[in-house]
């Protein structure tokens, strides 16, 4: 499920917004709404979001800069509807997952959002697809618990800049709303897997690293390598 923040100021657009977004049978939903740049940080810094829609006019340059810096891999769709200025608005363009003219109906905009929004849904499976991978190479039991707890956290954290996300308030909590299981019993399954590919496959483990590995690594390093390799991985094909 992909958590979705609209960043607009006119009730109309946001209610039809919601309406498209409900209405598409995507794997989506609208977490929340922010009528202001100071509300959409607030909700950024303590939630977990993976695509947030703005309206480009109601934005400046500084907050979209400053969202993408510590947001790093969340997508933003930024949108128009004001077509007379939309030749200025390109100059924003290389900061957006993509940018959407109005031309010339205000159904067209939605209709694209929704094709973007399906675009990162698909992309988000291509992603857990790559984490399991990365788990399998340094030997995790993909059918152990504490395993599937170690994805989420990663699939969580992906979009952020991993130093500024709090995983005791933010990612634990989330995770065990999804489980429904206590923080104690989220955090006790990772440690156990991570234990036991520490134990048992030491070398692989620092193969993975590239470094030597004297105690157990904690979830967050394991957690900032997968996503690394990843990017890697990532980075790579494009240039292939």
């Amino acid at each position: 499920m992909l958590n979705i923040l609209i960043l607009e100021n006119n009730p109309i657009i946001c209610k039809n917004l919601i309406n498209k977004i409900q209405s598409s049978e995507l794997s989506a939903k609208v977490f929340n709404i922010a009528y202001s740049e100071s509300e959409a940080l607030e909700i950024l810094k303590n939630n977990i979001i993976d695509i947030t829609i703005l309206n480009i006019n109601n934005c400046s340059i500084n907050f979209i800069k400053f969202i993408k810096k510590y947001f790093v891999n969340m997508s933003v769709i930024a949108f128009t509807l004001d077509s007379k200025n939309f030749k200025n608005d390109l100059k924003y363009k290389h900061l957006f997952y993509e940018l959407i003219q109005n031309e010339p109906i205000e159904q067209n905009v939605f209709n694209s959002l929704i094709k973007l929004i399906r675009l990162k849904a698909d992309s988000k499976k291509h992603l857990l697809s790559n984490i399991y991978d990365e788990l399998e190479k340094i030997h995790f039991d993909l059918g152990y618990k504490g395993t599937q707890y170690l994805c989420e956290c990663i699939l969580l954290i992906y979009p952020f800049n991993c130093d500024r996300i709090n995983i005791n308030n933010v990612v634990y909590t989330k995770v065990s709303q999804k489980y429904n299981s206590n923080i104690n019993n989220i955090k006790c399954g990772i440690y156990q897997a991570t234990y036991r590919c520490y134990q048992y496959y030491h070398s692989d483990l620092e193969t993975y690293f590239n470094r030597k590995i004297v105690k157990k690594p904690t979830t967050k390093e394991i957690i900032n390598e997968i996503i690394k390799h990843i990017i890697q991985k990532k980075q790579s094909a494009n240039v292939s």
